[in-house]
């Protein structure tokens, strides 16, 4: 005899007659006994139901077939696992069909009763492929049939035909807005036989229909790219990757004197770029070469600084974008060079008159005429 685990009394009273129904609550199982009096206490009738407590529900826990690749007389063997989830006892019939182009080829059944709460089961059964056409694509479906529902069913591809590996890769990988973006599926192979032909989806609208193609974005956001390769044999695969569109910008770095400053170019969002301006130049013509210079004083633009070297992460939504490198002239070597120049000129001036004053010779002394002949008689 079952013990009951809970149960309640329910009594509801009015004009004319007065109700009693006793719950009574088993395991798995309930029962309603209800009893209908009048108002005078007389017995008008009973009625008994019986229920289950709890919904039905298999999990399946397993699906395998095998050899998913096959010569044609080969036994495919099929199996399915499965748990009872519920908290009540199941019956059914597992079912694996195999279908061919849509065609159902066969049905294999594997009747079961009385699964218990929490115990598992393993449904197995077995296709002879003799009949099975060389190439051709099979789906083998198992699920299982319970209590007026069905487990979701599970489903593999086998076929004599080797299917294709599709694979591709597109560069560049960081992607700017209206960037022509190249598509490569050159690594895509069949094991036995030939891709005999590519199908892109760019997941704006845009196709594809060649192993390599390209194709422009003109929306900001995420894609998904999906390659469909089909061989010789009609067998095919799918591979997906996801494409990221970010904003682009053009850089143009300038300054306001003759410095050719690097930089200036096309960048994508995210991007960083170092900018370095000379802390001096000089000067074209003979103040330069005299030591006049330009001195670097600051950059000025999407970026203000005094600094020499800045770096700059591009972002936000004006895709035209200016630096420029400010310069102020510098004379201080010119007028330094003149200085040293013209102190140098005097001091040479200085010292060549000195050396010419130095090589005049001294005029020589007179010489005084000779004394008269001794005796000789002045003349008067």
């Amino acid at each position: 005899m079952r013990t009951p685990i809970y149960e309640f009394l329910v009594l509801e009273e009015n004009e004319d007659i007065y109700v009693r129904a006793l719950v009574i609550v088993f395991p798995r199982t309930a029962s309603i006994e209800g009893d209908v009096d009048d108002t005078l206490g007389n017995w008008l009738d009973r009625r008994t139901c019986g229920f289950r407590v709890g919904s039905p529900l298999i999990d399946v826990t397993g699906f395998a077939v095998e050899p998913q690749h096959f010569e044609i007389g080969d036994a495919i063997r099929m199996s399915l696992d499965v748990r009872n989830a519920s908290s009540v006892t199941v019956s059914g019939r597992c079912i694996f069909i195999v279908r061919e182009a849509g065609k159902e080829v066969e049905s294999l059944y594997n009747n079961f009763t009385s699964l218990a709460p929490g115990e598992s089961l393993r449904f197995s059964s077995t296709w002879n492929s003799s009949s099975a056409k060389k190439g051709m694509i099979y789906y083998v479906t198992g699920y299982v049939f319970y209590e007026s529902r069905t487990t979701s069913p599970m489903v593999a591809i086998i076929s004599t035909n080797l299917f294709p590996v599709a694979s591709f890769n597109y560069s560049p990988t960081k992607v700017g807005l209206g960037e022509n973006v190249a598509f490569d599926a050159s690594d895509s192979n069949d094991p036995d036989g030939n891709i005999a032909s590519y199908r892109w989806s760019f997941g704006d609208g845009g196709e594809g229909f060649s192993a390599n193609t390209t194709h422009a974005y003109y929306g900001l956001g995420s894609y998904e790219i999906v390659l469909n390769v089909t061989d010789n044999e009609g067998a095919s695969s799918t591979s997906r990757q996801v494409l990221t569109i970010v904003k682009s910008y053009t850089l143009n770095v300038s300054s306001n004197v003759q410095v050719v400053i690097g930089g200036s170019g096309s960048y994508k969002e995210g991007d960083e770029v170092e900018l370095s301006a000379p802390a001096s130049v000089s000067m074209p013509g003979i103040v330069g070469l005299l030591g006049a210079r330009y001195a670097f004083k600051e950059w000025i633009g999407e970026l203000n600084s005094t600094e020499e070297t800045v770096t700059l992460v591009f972002s936000g939504y004006r895709p035209m974008l200016e630096m420029r490198a400010v310069y102020a002239e510098d004379y201080t070597g010119a007028i330094i060079v003149a200085s040293v120049a013209i102190v140098a000129v005097v001091a040479i001036a200085a010292i060549s008159l000195r050396k010419r004053g130095r090589g005049r010779l001294p005029k020589p002394p007179e010489v005084p005429p000779p004394p008269p002949p001794t005796g000789e008689k002045a003349q008067g």
